[in-house]
């Protein structure tokens, strides 16, 4: 198992300056999906205390500085914690610190898998994309407040598939099965033998 990454370039020059000669590399690393045990034990989040002012969260570019910083927030919390739920200047959820955030929320007509929409600055992903395609799940702002309600929750990236969250601040999540029954979705229909 491992991870392929092909990083395209703007090649030599200044910044801005028109592109003469663009860059192309390819990168390998090993990377083992998470193991049944792992999954059944989920993810611990925590909503980081200091929200993310710029404008530039969900781009995509070699420049994971400040991914990187909210994870180790996180994990350095009083909270003990996997993952950090990164919120903007208005308070509503943009990601997690290095994946995609999908939470349920109950309704009148039960609960529905939302995650926040691309409009807001969230950082597109392939797995996110897909769950939205072919497991409809929505696009919402979500508030602390609606944190505060999840059932179930879920944390997405090319690295782990789709990795249940078992609690957000310390509280535990009422139903990990969602979650689960959408890894179980995700590496029967994509991750093939």
């Amino acid at each position: 198992d491992g991870m392929l990454r092909i990083y395209l370039t703007a090649g030599e020059g200044a910044p801005a300056a028109p592109i003469c000669k663009a860059g192309c590399y390819i990168t390998w690393e090993p990377v083992h999906f998470p193991t049944t045990a792992q999954l059944l034990a989920g993810y611990r989040l925590t909503v980081l205390k200091n929200p993310f002012l710029g404008d530039v969260w969900g781009e995509k570019s070699g420049n994971y500085a400040g991914h990187l910083k909210a994870l180790a927030a996180a994990r350095a919390g009083k909270v003990a914690a996997d993952e950090g739920i990164v919120l903007d200047a208005k308070g509503y959820t943009l990601s997690c610190a290095m994946g995609n955030l999908i939470v349920w929320l109950p309704g009148t007509s039960g609960v529905h898998p939302f995650t926040p929409p691309r409009e807001s600055g969230a950082r597109s992903g392939a797995v996110v994309d897909w769950l939205r395609k072919f497991r409809g799940v929505g696009e919402r702002n979500l508030s602390a407040r609606d944190l505060s309600r999840v059932v179930s929750a879920a944390v997405t990236n090319s690295r782990i598939g789709v990795m249940p969250v078992a609690r957000i601040d310390g509280r535990e999540l009422p139903d990990l099965s969602l979650p689960l029954e959408l890894s179980e979705f995700y590496r029967k229909k994509l991750l093939r033998p």
